[in-house]
């Protein structure tokens, strides 16, 4: 089956025969350690990577780039790299997938045997979209021109071609062209792109389109056994009904996989729809959330990635103060990080009036809770 497609084969290859190269012909050169990548270790990756699991797939391949430069191997980790990158990219951290992408494209655009560079470099737009540096976006689509690429790629070089759009302000244009990354995605039988394609056509409009797209990626998630889809399904459900409990839910299950920006975007729009209702504490809660998961991505932008409505949030010090008081008395706490008693219940006055809370007692309750909060 074709490249994030259906999730039981490698993307670029048969069960039997790993990505980039059959049994009896190591894709990744020699092996010149005691202990090298095992050779269907980029295939596997990939299947977590389509299955849903970028945490996993990011193990593996950090393990086969580390081994494969320690060895010099500057092929085998140029794959590693390229691979690395995009799943740091799915994961939100910039600056990793930028790096590694470079690094790939270093390699493979002088004998682009597999066609990897017009994929990589549209890519490596999207990041650069992604931390809203345009004119690089540009200029990597445009170098993603140059070169040729399988069909099965297409969707996604469309997907990333709406990243860049998107960077310079073009929403709706961006929007119509992730839905038809997710029609030729379709077209292509490429049900977790699609599905992926339709997400992000989602996380463009600010949400908007979860109403009419979440019944596709609903019955996506019953025709495939990819775990990703229903993930991205209930995220859209949950945006569609603005349900801040499923947004926190959705938020926490992406990030136990490891897509961190996903998970992210799930934990604003939960502190956004909170910041709708008069419960002062649970916005606040919310919003901690956010701004623990915003540390994983921290240089990703996104339309989904904002704190507009949400201006009741905890300083770093009210929220030492707030964990310690659940436990420890205001004496104990001034000791601990070095304040006086008086500084310590002039801040959890102010926490009080933040959560909405008139003491400790509602300051427990609050927390058990919302256990994922702060």
């Amino acid at each position: 089956e074709p490249a994030l497609g259906r999730p039981t084969e490698p993307a670029l290859g048969r069960p039997t025969e790993p990505a980039l190269g059959r049994p009896t012909e190591p894709a990744l050169g020699r092996p010149t350690e005691t202990e090298p990548p095992r050779q269907d270790a980029p295939a596997e990756a990939l299947l977590h990577l389509i299955g849903g699991d970028p945490a996993r797939a990011r193990t593996l391949l950090d393990e086969g780039h580390r081994a494969s430069s320690t060895a010099g191997n500057r092929p085998a980790a140029a794959l590693w790299a390229a691979l690395r990158g995009a799943v740091a990219a799915v994961q939100g951290e910039v600056t990793i997938a930028d790096g590694s992408l470079r690094e790939a494209i270093a390699t493979f655009e002088d004998e682009d045997r597999f066609q990897l560079t017009a994929v990589l470099a549209a890519t490596l737009a999207a990041v650069s979209a992604l931390r809203g540096d345009t004119a690089e976006a540009d200029r990597w689509l445009a170098r993603a021109g140059r070169h040729r690429t399988h069909r099965l790629f297409e969707p996604w070089t469309r997907l990333c071609r709406a990243w860049t759009i998107a960077a310079h302000g073009s929403t709706t244009d961006a929007v119509t062209t992730a839905q038809d990354a997710a029609d030729l995605a379709r077209s292509h039988d490429l049900p977790v792109l699609e599905a992926v394609a339709l997400y992000d056509t989602v996380r463009l409009s600010n949400g908007d389109r979860a109403k009419s797209l979440h019944a596709r990626l609903a019955d996506l998630a019953t025709e495939t056994n990819a775990p990703l889809i229903p993930l991205l399904a209930d995220a859209a459900a949950a945006l569609a009904h603005a349900d801040r409990e499923a947004l926190c839910l959705t938020a926490d299950a992406l990030a136990a996989r490891g897509h961190h920006l996903l998970a992210c975007e799930a934990a604003f729009a939960a502190a956004r729809v909170a910041a709708t209702t008069t419960d002062r504490g649970a916005t606040v809660v919310a919003m901690e959330h956010a701004l623990e998961l915003r540390s994983r991505c921290p240089d990703a932008r996104t339309p989904l990635l904002s704190a507009d409505g949400v201006t009741n949030h905890l300083t770093r010090r009210e929220r030492e103060v707030v964990l310690l008081a659940t436990r420890h008395t205001s004496r104990q706490i001034a000791q601990r990080l070095g304040l006086s008693v008086n500084t310590v219940n002039n801040y959890l006055a102010r926490c009080y009036t933040k959560l909405g809370v008139t003491g400790r007692t509602g300051l427990r309750t609050l927390l058990k809770n919302h256990p994922t909060s702060l």
